[in-house]
């Protein structure tokens, strides 16, 4: 994918990341959408009614990440992940 926006992430976010590239925080395939951390939080279970305590989020407070935003995440000089964003909300 083709990054618009370049951003080099904190230690918290990168583990998130890996995490979420291999399979740690399955089911998820990505982070969470307002739709899904809201069940999460107040549910303790996905919309579809999975299971899942952990809410699993992008946090920044960057303005320039908005939904539709591909972003390249790297760890130093080392390319880490592309994200591309669908989701933009505060807690």
């Amino acid at each position: 994918a083709k990054a618009t926006v370049t951003l080099q992430a904190t230690p918290r976010q990168l583990c998130d990341v890996e995490l979420l590239m291999n399979g740690g925080f399955s089911p998820l395939t990505g982070f969470m959408d307002e739709t899904t951390y809201n069940s999460v939080v107040d549910n303790m279970e996905l919309p579809d009614g999975l299971i899942f305590g952990i809410p699993v989020v992008f946090d920044t407070d960057d303005e320039d990440l908005q939904p539709g935003t591909t972003v390249l995440i790297k760890d130093g000089d080392r390319d880490f992940a592309t994200i591309e964003f669908t989701d933009k909300y505060s807690p």
